[in-house]
Formats: C-alpha cells, structure tokens, sequence
C-alpha cells in the first residue's frame, strides 16, 4: 500500500504493542515456573500457552493491519472487547496501573481501526469496487 494513514498505522502499533506485553507475560510466567516451582503444572502450562498464543498471534494481527488486510478488523476487534471488561473491572477495584494503559490500548485501537482513514484504506488495498475515491 503506498500512502497508510495515520490511523491504520497507531492501529497496528499499539496491536503490536499488545502482542508483546502478551508474549513478554506468558515468558515470565514460564519463566516463573522453571525457578521457583508450582503446584498447579497444567494451570500454569496454559498461562504460558495462552500468553505466547495471543502474543504471536496479536503480532500476526498487526502485520496485518499494517499491510491493510481486511481480515485482520476482525480479530483486532475482538480482542479489544475482551479487554474492556478486564480493563473496566481493573479500573472499579483501583488497579489502576494496568487498568488505564489497557482501557486506553483498547480505546485507541477500536477508534483509530474504524476511523473512516482506516477503512478507506483497507478497502482500497483490498480492490473493493463498492470504494471509489470521493471528489
């Protein structure tokens, strides 16, 4: 695509961004596990599966957006409405350390990804006959 807008661009930095805090918490819970023990083996397997999971896959995601692939709308969306609840209830029990970077991280990607710039040019990379430019 010759000419991102903005929009599409902090979409895809801050999915990255996500990616990465993912896969860096599923590390450290792995990581975690091998110095100090547990005793829950299989609950800890999934929180490193899972972590690294989403991780890998929000950077694939990412990729995506910025290539302006229309498939990726779908997943960006919908990890960002999971995230709001486990922001807003971070938020309403003071934890707002986590709670803030995670409602904006949500906010910025549901805004910036169905910004009218956004899916103008997902359209256009994805040769949409119904996308004409405008006058």
């Amino acid at each position: 695509m010759r000419n991102r807008p903005f929009t599409l661009i902090a979409a895809a930095l801050v999915v990255a961004l996500q990616g990465l805090v993912a896969f860096g918490l599923g590390a450290f819970v792995g990581f975690l596990t091998l110095t100090e023990g547990t005793d829950n083996i299989p609950g800890e397997v999934f929180q490193i599966v899972f972590g690294l999971a989403l991780g890998i896959g929000l950077l694939v995601v990412a990729r995506g957006i910025l290539q302006a692939e229309r498939w990726t709308r779908g997943p960006a969306i919908t990890v960002q409405l999971f995230i709001a609840p486990i922001a807003f209830f971070m938020l309403q029990n003071a934890m707002y350390a986590p709670g803030i970077p995670l409602t904006a991280s949500a906010v910025i990607v549901l805004l910036t990804l169905l910004s009218p710039p956004s899916t103008r040019a997902i359209a256009e990379a994805e040769g949409d006959p119904e996308s004409k430019p405008t006058p």
